[in-house]
C-alpha cells in the first residue's frame, strides 16, 4: 500500500494499491471510507494519551471501576488508529485488551449493579 496526499487538499490520506494485472493503481475504497484527516487523528491520539494518563492515575489511587471505564475508549481509539495505518500488532494487542476491559466492565455491572 502506498499512502498519497489528497489532490484536492482536504488533508486526508488516500490509500492506493497497485493492480497486479496491468500495473495501474486502484483506489482502495474500503480503507478510504474510514480515513480521517491528520488533524483529527492527532486529536484522537492526544485524547487517548489523556485517557491513558488518567487511567494510570486511577490505578495508583485504586479507583477500581474508573480504570476500566477510562481504558476501554483508549483501546477503541488505538484499534481505530492501528487499522488506519495497517499496524496489525498494535491493533490486535488492543483488541485483546478491549475484550479484557469489556469483560471486566460487564462483570462489574453483573456483580455491583442494582
Amino acid at each position: 500500500m502506498i499512502a498519497l496526499a489528497c489532490p484536492l487538499g482536504h488533508g486526508k490520506r488516500a490509500a492506493y494499491r497497485p493492480d497486479h494485472r496491468n500495473g495501474e493503481t486502484l483506489k482502495n475504497e474500503f480503507s478510504d471510507r474510514f480515513m480521517v484527516s491528520e488533524d483529527t487523528e492527532k486529536y484522537l491520539k492526544n485524547f487517548a494519551l489523556i485517557l491513558g494518563i488518567l487511567s494510570a492515575i486511577a490505578v495508583v489511587f485504586d479507583l477500581y471501576p474508573l480504570t476500566m471505564f477510562l481504558s476501554l475508549p483508549f483501546c477503541v481509539i488505538w484499534i481505530y488508529c492501528g487499522w488506519l495505518r495497517s499496524e496489525p500488532q498494535l491493533k490486535w494487542i488492543n483488541i485483546v485488551f478491549l475484550m479484557v476491559y469489556g469483560f471486566g466492565i460487564a462483570r462489574y455491572f453483573w456483580l455491583y449493579a442494582i
